[in-house]
């Protein structure tokens, strides 16, 4: 009976052991799905960065120096939407000039299209809490209601016509 027992508990914990695996191999390519997607963004901007935003048409390399406004706003518009683990691999990878990142030229590009600009220290918009907002609404009907009570009262007084 003893041998018995012992050989059910043997079956149950090789069947158990076998599902605790069969779950876990189930659930790694979904980890490595993640992975991959974590790394589509700074691998997209990258790309970008290589291909588009420091070529040309025919495919030379353009300097820092001679970037325009329009192309480093547009490059920097979709930098500040990385993450913060894909801005550290786009800022860790080197750039076309010798010794220099990606992250050492977008900063020469700041400093050269100067600090105050728009785009650099407006990461997004300001916008009104709840309260402000109620606030400015009662002021302004308080303010509508009472102009329009001194016309009325202007009016039946015929003191305007």
């Amino acid at each position: 009976m003893l041998k018995f027992l012992i050989a059910i508990l043997l079956m149950m914990f090789g069947v158990s052991g076998i599902s605790t695996h069969h779950s876990f191999s189930s659930s790694e390519p979904v980890i490595k799905q993640n992975l991959a997607k974590i790394s589509d963004e700074s691998d997209i901007f990258l790309n970008y960065w290589r291909e588009d935003f420091r070529k040309d048409e025919e495919g030379n390399i353009i300097a820092i120096c001679d970037i325009k406004y329009a192309s480093f706003k547009e490059m920097y518009s979709k930098y500040i939407l990385l993450n913060d683990y894909d801005k550290s691999i786009v800022d860790a990878t080197d750039d076309y000039e010798e010794n220099f990142t990606i992250k050492e030229s977008i900063k020469t590009l700041i400093s050269r299209f100067g600090e105050n600009n728009t785009i650099v220290n407006n990461k997004e918009k300001r916008t009104l809490d709840q309260s402000s907002s109620i606030i400015i609404i009662v002021v302004v009907a308080v303010f509508g209601m009472s102009t329009i009570s001194v016309f009325y009262v202007l009016k039946r007084d015929n003191i305007i016509q």
